[in-house]
């Protein structure tokens, strides 16, 4: 299997500690990380260090619902596939109401 990133998108289902609950099989076409590897993990754990905290931020307002737009919103950032290579991705975060539970939608740019 491949371990390198491409064009595509992946769905990433967080709840609202920011951490990854499920990720599609395309995780790894997309990031190169096999979906096994992202379970469990935060989703900071793709986020370069120096965008971590503006991250945090703005998902902190996404979970307290003080700030809608946020959510649904694509954003690019830089993401993190194995051995820290960094790469261009939008990240479009999708709430399921009441549910604490957000869709993440990560596409290559």
């Amino acid at each position: 299997m491949k371990r390198a990133t491409s064009y595509g998108s992946t769905l990433l289902l967080v709840n609202s500690q920011n951490r990854i609950l499920w990720a599609s099989t395309g995780a790894e076409d997309v990031c190169g990380w096999y979906s096994d590897e992202l379970i469990g993990k935060p989703l900071l754990f793709l986020i370069p260090e120096r965008d971590r905290e503006a991250h945090t931020k703005a998902f902190q307002l996404v979970v307290a619902g003080d700030h809608p737009t946020e959510a649904f919103r694509s954003t690019a950032v830089a993401a993190l596939g194995p051995q820290g290579k960094e790469f261009p991705v939008n990240l479009t975060l999708y709430p399921f109401a009441g549910a604490g539970l957000f869709l993440g939608l990560l596409e290559t740019r």
